[in-house]
């Protein structure tokens, strides 16, 4: 792929990710049930910490969102990917129906 293109490909996915993550986020029951089980379980985990264990608590989710992130625009990509090659591939048996059947001109 040429490197602009990919660029442009890269710049897309991870707009795109972003806009479906804030969107979906705040209109999925589950993943806001979650999110708030998340928050109030931090609220009780952070004060029995010392600052040093705080410190490691906050580095280590700010990697485990990074990781999320990362397997998010390589997901997204993929499906974007998948989908372009399943609608090559229904046009090109679109094509092959609007042809007809082939007539076999092979005579025994």
């Amino acid at each position: 792929m040429p490197g602009g293109l990919k660029k442009h490909l890269d710049e897309f996915v991870q707009r795109r990710v972003e806009e479906l993550s804030h969107s979906k986020s705040k209109n999925n029951s589950e993943y806001i049930k979650l999110k708030d089980k998340a928050y109030e379980l931090q609220l009780k985990l952070m004060p029995t910490l010392t600052d040093e264990q705080q410190d490691l608590f906050v580095e280590y989710e700010a990697t485990m969102s990074s990781q999320e992130a990362i397997m998010r625009d390589c997901l997204y990509r993929d499906g974007l990917l998948d989908g372009i090659k399943t609608a090559k591939l229904v046009l090109k048996c679109d094509s092959k129906d609007k042809d007809g059947p082939r007539k076999n001109n092979n005579k025994e």
